[in-house]
């Protein structure tokens, strides 16, 4: 199994006991790998023996979201994990009318400019004015942004 998806990559090989050897790459490399509380180091790290049992990963960089999983490292001759970090981008929003509020992933904001900072990705925006929802719309960030939200 070879497959990279936002957050991990698993590769499962035949199996042992005890402790499985673990290597941990990410995209980008460079960053801090904690496993239950304790930092492993910074990726790439090679042939760390970690045991059999649940296990909580915490991999963080400066500009990029942090990732947070819980895994079952089960004996095996050796376990390579990959997780890939999205990038964080300044956006501008800025807005045509006054008096909305617009929210999205927990974030809500009032008035025609906000700064934010947000994960690469798609990004659902919900639009409202007063408590009624008026719009939603969706905001694709692959780098900085400049977005102008204008419902005429």
């Amino acid at each position: 199994m070879s497959r990279l998806i936002p957050g991990l990559f698993l590769a499962l090989a035949t199996i042992g006991t005890g402790q499985t050897p673990v290597t941990i790459t990410t995209v980008p490399t460079g960053v801090e790998v904690v496993m239950d509380g304790e930092k492993l180091g910074v990726s790439p790290i090679n042939n760390q023996p970690i045991s059999n049992a649940v296990h909580r990963f915490e991999l963080k960089l400066e500009n990029h979201a942090p990732v947070a999983k819980s895994l079952e490292i089960h004996p095996a001759r050796h376990l390579h994990l990959e997780f890939r970090l999205n990038p964080i981008h300044p956006v501008v929003f800025k807005s045509a009318v006054d008096g909305l509020s617009f929210s999205t992933g927990g974030f809500t904001w009032e008035g025609k400019k906000a700064r934010l900072k947000m994960e690469a990705g798609r990004h659902r925006v919900y639009v409202s004015a007063g408590k009624i929802l008026t719009d939603s719309l969706v905001i694709n960030v692959s780098g900085p942004l400049e977005y102008k939200y204008d419902p005429r």
